[in-house]
């Protein structure tokens, strides 16, 4: 079998085979060309939408993370804070306590205080010959102090079980003082002087001297004006 030839009597070449084959060399410059494009249209995309939305999703959680540590702070002061109240108000309510039930006022309190002071002096045979009572107000605190000085002669027991049990009173109070007297009998009987204190709430001393303070303040605060507008209209 002869191969074809062309019209002309020359061998004929074979046909080429359908479309153009693809050449990585010479589509190279297009293809960096379209990788660049790429790159810069994603880079452009990214500058205008991506990076402001993770700028801003950064700011949001900077600030939650802020409003976070706030907050925390805040509930650390606020707890701080009822604590150092609930302990003001635990000292207050001591303090009341104290003026209300221990100290009370003189007409609660003063004849319940005479009587223990009685009661003490029968239960171990010491009777006081005579009896001093001085007081003294203090009215900033609202306060009345009462000092008790009285002498007393018994044994030497019978006047230490005295002084213990005086130390022992459910009564506020305070021995301030024991002097020793001399003896009678060869020693047998001690006397003593012994000076003791209480103090009773006197609210109404209190009241007396905030009225006062105020009206020295308000007293201070109004003369100088007085005197420039008197100066002024002369």
């Amino acid at each position: 079998m002869s191969a074809p030839t062309a019209t002309n009597g020359a061998p004929a070449r074979p046909a080429q085979a359908q479309g153009q084959r693809f050449d990585v060399r010479q589509a190279a410059p297009r293809l960096l060309l379209l990788l660049l494009a790429v790159i810069l249209v994603n880079g452009a995309l990214w500058s205008l939408f991506v990076r402001p939305r993770q700028a801003e999703i950064a700011r949001i959680e900077a600030e939650k993370q802020g409003d976070a540590a706030t907050e925390k702070r805040s509930a650390e002061a606020l707890a701080q804070l009822q604590r150092v109240h609930d302990h003001v108000v635990g000292i207050q309510a001591g303090v009341n306590r104290f003026y209300d039930e221990m100290l009370s006022t003189k007409r609660d309190r003063m004849v319940p205080f005479q009587r223990a002071l009685d009661g003490v002096g029968r239960d171990f045979n010491v009777r006081a010959e005579r009896v001093q009572v001085g007081s003294q107000s203090l009215a900033a605190e609202g306060i009345e102090a009462m000092a008790f000085s009285f002498p007393l002669t018994a044994g030497y027991e019978n006047l230490r079980q005295f002084l213990a049990r005086l130390e022992e009173l459910d009564q506020f109070l305070i021995v301030r003082q024991v002097s020793l007297g001399g003896g009678q009998e060869g020693g047998r009987l001690l006397q003593l002087s012994v000076d003791v204190e209480t103090y009773f709430n006197a609210p109404e001393l209190r009241r007396a001297y905030e009225i006062d303070r105020a009206a020295k303040a308000t007293k201070r605060s109004t003369g100088p004006r007085r005197a420039v507008r008197s100066g002024e209209s002369r």
